[in-house]
């Protein structure tokens, strides 16, 4: 077995300007020859040597790029991200925003004003709700007040959709405070007095449903059945 060893020096950058080849052939004989490179073998190895610079060249340049786009990403990391709009979109930003597709807004305002016209308290503006049967959610109201103490009645002289049945009459006896003298003091005791007031029963006009009853004396409905719609 023969080991040939070529071992070439030039003026070369490359591994400290020292370039070792070491090719190892088979043949016959025992022993270890010295044999001196070509021309070709230079041009060879010089080729290689430039080989291996343009890739340390752009592994340099690549770790520098990455380098410089991991500042980059973390400089922009708070900005906002824009997409970018579409026809569809540019066409619903021409859209008004206050033009609903379900709304008529030229019908509500008709529908207003024949209810200020016709209804009774229809020009009311200080209602404390709209009242509904609670039957058939016919209107009963649009003008009332609630009553101070019982927060789930009310009462109006504009009713709508009501009738009074005059045929059943109920009475009601309330209590009275009365003072035994003008001279009274606060810690007097205060006598009681029933006073008894009478009323006709209100049922819906629409459905029959009972819905309150009307004082006899001032005509005055007074709501205890009902839907209430606060705005």
């Amino acid at each position: 077995m023969t080991a040939v060893i070529l071992i070439a020096v030039h003026p070369g950058n490359f591994l400290k300007r020292i370039i070792f080849h070491v090719i190892f052939l088979l043949s016959g004989t025992n022993g270890v020859d010295y044999i001196c490179i070509t021309e070709d073998t230079k041009i060879k190895a010089r080729e290689f040597e430039e080989l291996m610079d343009r890739e340390l060249d752009a592994l340099v340049r690549q770790t520098h790029y990455k380098q410089a786009d991991s500042r980059t990403v973390s400089q922009k990391k708070n900005l906002k991200v824009r997409f970018q709009k579409t026809d569809a979109d540019r066409d619903e930003d021409n859209v008004p925003i206050d033009k609903d597709p379900l709304c008529d807004y030229e019908e509500d305002e008709a529908n207003l004003k024949w209810v200020q016209e016709n209804l009774p308290g229809g020009q009311c503006k200080n209602s404390d709700a709209v009242l509904n049967c609670p039957g058939c959610m016919s209107v009963l109201s649009l003008d009332c007040h609630r009553h101070p103490h019982f927060k789930t009645q009310y009462y109006t002289e504009y009713p709508i959709n009501c009738v009074v049945d005059e045929t059943q009459v109920i009475s009601r006896n309330i209590l009275k405070p009365q003072r035994k003298s003008k001279s009274s003091t606060e810690g007097d005791l205060e006598s009681r007095r029933n006073i008894s007031k009478e009323y006709h029963i209100v049922n819906c006009k629409v459905c029959g449903n009972s819905v309150g009853r009307q004082d006899t004396k001032t005509n005055v409905i007074h709501f205890n059945n009902v839907l209430a719609g606060h705005s």
